[in-house]
């Protein structure tokens, strides 16, 4: 799975062992990782906030809330993956005084016509919520997207980096 990590806490275990959770979204929910010492050891320097990682692990669900939680057995930043991902991210912000769902439906339908390998993250000013999109609705950069996009809301909330 893909998800977009806001935070990564890290703990020491009854062994004194260094662990972290890895706290972010996918397109469906927040979620938590939990990436136990041996994988920790090899991935701690690679774990930043506010980046698009791909993680295999088990869900399962956590003893102490009922959520459900993804234990990892991978953990690669997503822009590591260059075959099947671009070296680019999408980042597009919805303003605050926009009509929110109206600018979506039409985000959506200029996605549509720009399938590709770019993951898409969109910012929900008014909320202060960041999601990533699902794999189906990445695109591919071209000038004509990011017009398109920039057409829909606005030239500072669009950006490709």
């Amino acid at each position: 799975m893909l998800i977009y990590g806001t935070e990564v806490r890290e703990i020491r275990t009854k062994k004194g062992e260094q662990m972290a959770f890895l706290e972010g979204n996918d397109p469906t929910d927040e979620t938590s990782v939990t990436i136990f010492p041996r994988l920790y050891r090899k991935v701690r320097n690679q774990l930043v906030e506010n980046q698009v990682y791909y993680i295999e692990g088990k869900v399962e669900k956590n003893k102490y809330n009922d959520q459900l939680q993804v234990i990892a057995n991978q953990v690669v930043a997503a822009k590591t993956l260059a075959d099947t991902i671009a070296d680019k991210t999408a980042y597009l912000k919805i303003p605050a005084a926009a009509d929110q769902k109206q600018l979506v439906a039409s985000l959506y339908a200029v996605i549509k016509q720009f399938r590709g390998n770019v993951p898409v993250i969109i910012y929900y000013e008014k909320t202060g919520e960041t999601r990533l999109l699902p794999e189906k609705n990445w695109v591919t950069y071209t000038k004509d997207l990011q017009n398109s996009l920039e057409e829909i809301i606005g030239s500072g909330n669009v950006v490709f980096k």
